[in-house]
């Protein structure tokens, strides 16, 4: 497998976590529904999103591979600018 092939699936692999934050925010949101507002149970959702969102937004998992061109090709000035302009227009 060559290097565009696995930047491509570590990108989906990427792409997954924002259905993994979905489905802790609907989690979240049964959990207030329910009536579990209170407890540390109502805090675990919270804290996976707070843990999914600050590993999506890094660039850290790629930083922690073992493969340094494959680092450079995921975090290129293109995909910078692309989370930068997306932080910018969701806060």
């Amino acid at each position: 497998m060559g290097l565009v092939e696995n930047a491509e699936r570590k990108s989906r692999a990427r792409a997954i976590i924002g259905y993994l934050l979905a489905v802790t925010l609907l989690a979240s949101a049964v959990l207030a529904i329910r009536g579990h507002s209170d407890g540390a149970g109502r805090l675990v959702p919270w804290f996976v999103m707070i843990g999914l969102t600050a590993l999506n937004l890094t660039a850290l998992p790629f930083r922690w591979s073992r493969c340094g061109p494959l680092a450079r090709l995921m975090n290129d000035e293109t995909t910078r600018d692309h989370r930068r302009s997306s932080l910018a227009a969701g806060f």
